[in-house]
């Protein structure tokens, strides 16, 4: 896991960038798989929190696919490891899934899932801050939309 994690810390050279971003996403996409396959062998509760810092894979659409259907899976059945104390994980959590929605980068299987948790978030009174807060920090295409399906998903509630 040190490798993964020095692999993440590496910038490209802007000579070999698609190389390099394939590279990033199948040193994410490890994490995913020690959490999936070998979580007795890792401090998973660690592990699980840098994979969520991580992501989303970007360039992969295949390792992306994946990685996105265990975040779905490890939301429904450990929902409180994924969010992290307070829920502080939960901005970043939304901003990927925000991220991959409506994109080859989850499979249209685990698409309504991501719909329905999107838009549970956003009509959780309780999680108002943090959405704010997650939309602050996303990067300007990004926030935009955000801010689209924040206004779909609420106003059709």
């Amino acid at each position: 896991l040190s490798g993964v994690d020095k692999a993440l810390m590496f910038t490209n050279d802007n000579q070999n960038i698609k190389q390099w971003n394939l590279a990033r996403d199948n040193a994410i996409s490890s994490f995913h798989k020690f959490l999936k396959h070998q979580p007795q062998f890792i401090n998973y509760d660690e592990v699980l929190i840098k994979w969520i810092k991580a992501m989303p894979l970007q360039h992969d659409e295949q390792e992306s696919e994946k990685n996105i259907k265990f975040l779905l899976e490890v939301l429904q059945n450990q929902s409180e490891k994924v969010l992290g104390q307070n829920n502080s994980n939960l901005p970043k959590v939304l901003r990927i899934l925000c991220k991959v929605y409506d994109t080859k980068f989850a499979s249209e299987s685990d698409m309504e899932t991501i719909k329905v948790v999107i838009k549970n978030i956003f009509l959780n009174e309780n999680y108002q801050g943090l959405v704010k807060t997650s939309i602050g920090e996303a990067n300007s295409e990004l926030q935009e939309k955000m801010k689209e399906l924040y206004k779909c998903f609420t106003s059709n509630n």
